[in-house]
């Protein structure tokens, strides 16, 4: 019994021996690891997400002031253009990594930078748009514009126009910071967004409050032949003879042609004075076979004149132009260009030159014209005495406000040229 007893005390003497020691550690680098299983975490933490650095924009006036070489050192290195950019300009069969690039240059008023290069022999150009920081995509035609998110619309892109037209790159921008001229507009009376070509021509539409894409056409955004013959139902007073005439005879097979064959155009005399009304409500007086061709195509109403003088003509489209603006239709405007020939290659009757008195020439106030480009070609004049004119030299400083500038350096008369 005393032996029981005594083994039973040795039992339980060992038992809470057992029952004080300390569970076993294992200590690696100074962190204790349990055989407990660890405790459950009640959070994650997620580290922060990097922020991509923002790329700059720049206004009109800033881009106006600044040099070419100025643009093209700030735009960003062609290797940063997103993928699926690049990807929609790549030739088929190439990839991105056999692009070889060379040089980069200025379009679209110097205010969107091309970068050139070739994969496979096949041209590549990509284009970023420095008034709005963005890479312009390529879309293949446009229907494939409902490709894009209704809130992710761009402000520049290139868009596909089919064999006869090719691709274009277009702009929802002004040309002009200036409420006071005439300019094809971005934006219509109703909200819609007007994207643009270089000429001005629209080539789509999106309409903000349909997140819908029209053509211009839809959208009612190209000024059509119905509406010049609109604008020019204009009556006004012959400066010559004081009678009253209405400018719609412009349109009258007397005087001009309407032309709309492409070959018919490109086929025209040497010298021919051609008047291009176009879609995007500018007139210009003067211009080649060729170009006046390809506006056709592209939806331009191309005048043909048999008078070899269109002098007449462009005082009255001023006027017409003008009366637009009163009205406040700031879209229609005029331009003087060259007609792509050179003088050696006419022949027959031809005139180059016509002179403009300024007095012609509308204004408003500081000499300013809204709805008269600076000419291409022209020289400025000032009348002494008869026939005897002594010619004034003036460096233009700025071509937007170059009827005042001439005006102060004490011209009256331009005379304005079509050919090189």
């Amino acid at each position: 019994m005393k032996k029981m007893i005594s083994w039973f005390l040795i039992l339980a003497a060992f038992l809470a021996a057992c029952s004080n020691a300390p569970s076993e550690v294992t200590v690696t680098s100074q962190v204790t690891v349990t055989s407990e299983p660890p405790p459950t975490p009640t959070e994650t933490r997620v580290p922060p997400t990097a922020t991509a650095t923002p790329i700059p924009t720049y206004s009109i006036e800033q881009l106006t002031a600044m040099s070419s070489a100025d643009k093209l050192a700030m735009a960003p290195q062609v290797g940063t253009a997103p993928a699926d950019v690049v990807a929609s300009f790549l030739p088929k069969g190439a990839d991105a990594a056999s692009i070889t690039w060379g040089q980069k240059s200025l379009t679209y008023w110097e205010r969107v930078v091309s970068y050139h290069g070739k994969a496979g022999g096949q041209e590549v150009t990509l284009y970023f748009d420095l008034e709005s920081g963005q890479w312009a995509k390529k879309y293949e035609s446009f229907e494939s514009l409902s490709q894009i998110p209704a809130s992710q619309v761009p402000d520049v892109m290139v868009l596909g126009l089919g064999d006869d037209l090719g691709d274009r790159l277009i702009r929802n921008k002004l040309q002009y910071n200036y409420d006071w001229i005439s300019q094809p507009q971005a934006v219509t009376a109703d909200g819609k967004q007007i994207f643009r070509d270089e000429k001005g021509y629209p080539k789509a539409v999106f309409d903000p409050a349909t997140k819908t894409w029209l053509t211009p056409e839809q959208a009612d955004a190209n000024v059509t032949l119905e509406k010049w013959k609109g604008f020019f139902d204009l009556t006004y007073i012959g400066p010559a003879d004081g009678k009253t005439y209405n400018a719609n005879w412009i349109f009258d097979k007397k005087y001009s042609q309407i032309l709309t064959d492409p070959t018919e155009i490109e086929n025209l005399p040497n010298g021919t004075q051609i008047i291009i009304l176009n879609p995007s409500g500018e007139i210009t007086i003067w211009n080649g076979q060729k170009e006046a061709a390809q506006r056709a195509r592209e939806g331009g109403i191309i005048l043909a004149h048999s008078d070899d003088d269109v002098y007449s003509e462009s005082l009255m489209a001023m006027k017409v132009a003008f009366d637009q603006y009163q009205k406040g239709n700031q879209s229609i405007y005029l331009t003087y260009n060259d007609s792509g020939v050179k003088k050696s290659e006419i022949s027959g009757t031809f005139y180059p030159m016509i002179a403009i008195n300024l007095d012609d020439i509308p204004k408003i106030e500081n000499n300013l014209s809204p709805v008269v480009r600076m000419p291409k070609h022209f020289s400025s004049f000032f009348v002494v005495i008869g026939k005897s004119i002594t010619p004034i030299s003036v460096n233009i400083s700025n071509p937007d406000f170059w009827l005042d500038e001439i005006m102060k350096a004490g011209a009256n008369d331009i005379h304005v040229f079509n050919i090189e």
